[in-house]
């Protein structure tokens, strides 16, 4: 009998109340000790619960297809609307449209979600995390529209979508609460971050008006990259948090997948924010004959951004070997390569010439290669952590193969 018939036989004996919920959580973490007689790539999607077949991948398709049927004739409606006499010269109409269209999807994707959670066969039980992230995300593009129908011409762009997002980042939480499953935790990474970004978005209107940055004014730059930074922070220290609430409750591969997930992305926010925030400040288009230099403003100055990048870096190894999650060493090794690619851009291939620029950045993301694999094998070989002398420490599941059932890492 294979793994997938196995869990779905356990689950219908749950439903039938034959064995009570512990006995079924006990009964799928034995199965999933078994090894699985699959090959690499099917035991990775297994744990992730994403081994979809066929007969799902169509279906989920078609109802992609139902989806995009429905948004046109959303459009069809408003544009019917609009033609019809009603305030022509606006769109304000349009937006009562959109958002009674969308909100009436996401009802019906959420209303799918639920339902198919509770069924006993595992097929249809894990679809309800795909109809639950659709489903958040179609409020979060409600809440977008709604803000606009109701604040009508004078509501700014910038609040209408920081609106929409805390609905999404709302949503999120209520379908992961749910349902504990990688697309529903993916949709509400994906609202934490897009909640930050809005937030971040709106603080700089409010703060700098219509008019946008002056550019030229250094302490108005450093204020915005502040704003940045502080949203960035914010999602990423929140994502934190949240992979370590995962990792503390993970009882299966699925828990320790999703623990890592959110990890990695938590990591990823503060590199990638701590970049745009710090090294990509310049609102010039290339020109012909401009140089690196010219196009990109380092916001606190070359090279105290990059340094600060590394830092960054640095700090998510550590975090890293800190708590024994090696999916952190990922966004720590991105944060390396931005780094060294900029200081060389900006200063070696300047000073010494394309040719010893490109071999200097070769060897060093070869070296930050090298270290990064080497502490992820020693992660995942229960290595001893920092902090943790002569304490062993069981696999830490980051991206990559399926990590086995074992102890999840503390963060």
């Amino acid at each position: 009998m294979s793994d997938e018939r196995v869990l779905e036989r356990i689950a219908a004996w749950e439903a039938a109340e034959l064995i009570d919920r512990a006995t079924a959580d006990r009964l799928r973490e034995a199965e999933g000790r078994r090894p699985a007689e699959r090959g690499r790539a099917g035991g990775f999607a297994a744990g992730l619960d994403l081994d979809f077949d066929a007969a799902e991948v169509l279906g989920y398709l078609g109802s992609f297809f139902v989806l995009g049927a429905w948004t046109w004739g959303i459009g069809q409606v408003a544009d019917a609307v609009r033609g019809a006499g009603f305030e022509p010269e606006r769109w304000v109409p349009t937006d009562h449209v959109w958002a009674i269209g969308l909100a009436i999807a996401a009802v019906a994707y959420g209303v799918a979600g639920f339902f198919t959670s509770r069924r006993p066969e595992r097929r249809i039980q894990r679809s309800a995390g795909v109809w639950y992230l659709v489903g958040a995300a179609l409020v979060g593009l409600t809440g977008v529209f709604a803000a606009r129908a109701v604040g009508g011409e004078t509501l700014r762009f910038e609040t209408a979508v920081l609106v929409g997002s805390l609905a999404w980042l709302a949503a999120a939480l209520v379908t992961r609460r749910d349902r504990a499953a990688i697309p529903t935790q993916l949709g509400l990474i994906v609202a934490v971050q897009t909640a930050a970004a809005a937030a971040a978005l709106e603080s700089g209107r409010l703060v700098f008006g219509d008019a946008g940055l002056p550019y030229d004014d250094r302490g108005a730059v450093l204020l915005r990259a502040g704003g940045q930074l502080f949203w960035t922070f914010a999602a990423a220290v929140g994502l934190g948090l949240v992979g370590l609430w995962e990792a503390t409750l993970a009882a299966d591969a699925g828990g320790r997948w999703r623990a890592a997930l959110t990890r990695f992305a938590a990591g990823l926010t503060a590199v990638v924010g701590t970049t745009i925030a710090l090294v990509a400040q310049s609102p010039r288009a290339l020109r012909i004959g401009e140089t690196y230099s010219d196009y990109y403003a380092h916001t606190a100055g070359f090279p105290l951004d990059d340094l600060l990048i590394l830092g960054l870096a640095a700090g998510l190894v550590f975090l890293a070997m800190r708590s024994g999650a090696s999916a952190y060493l990922y966004p720590a090794g991105l944060g390396f390569f931005v780094a060294l690619t900029d200081l060389n851009a900006s200063y070696f291939e300047p000073s010494v010439g394309l040719g010893p620029a490109l071999l200097v950045e070769g060897l060093a993301l070869i070296g930050v290669g090298y270290l990064t694999n080497r502490m992820r094998g020693l992660l995942r070989g229960g290595g001893p952590r920092l902090g943790q002398a002569g304490r062993s420490s069981g696999p830490a599941p980051g991206p990559g193969p399926a990590p086995g059932p074992g102890p999840a890492a503390a963060a």
